[in-house]
């Protein structure tokens, strides 16, 4: 049995405990199905940086505008 087999909802409590987001990113790039678990829990919170507040609101709306899933 692989990880992939279990059902999303026991993949979301296994993430659920991871807490930074390079590995979240790291776990959307694996398949579309970890992809669409990890997803949400990586865009929970939304923390600006504290450079260019204007480019991250930029980039923020970017991302928001192509991924509407999110």
């Amino acid at each position: 049995m692989e990880l992939s087999d279990l059902p999303p909802e026991i993949i979301l409590i296994i993430l659920d405990f991871i807490e930074t987001t390079a590995a979240l990113n790291a776990i959307c790039l694996v398949s579309k199905k970890f992809c669409a678990i990890a997803q949400p829990l990586l865009y929970h919170e939304i923390i600006l940086g504290p450079g260019d507040v204007l480019l991250s609101i930029l980039l923020l709306c970017r991302t928001i505008t192509t991924c509407p899933l999110i």
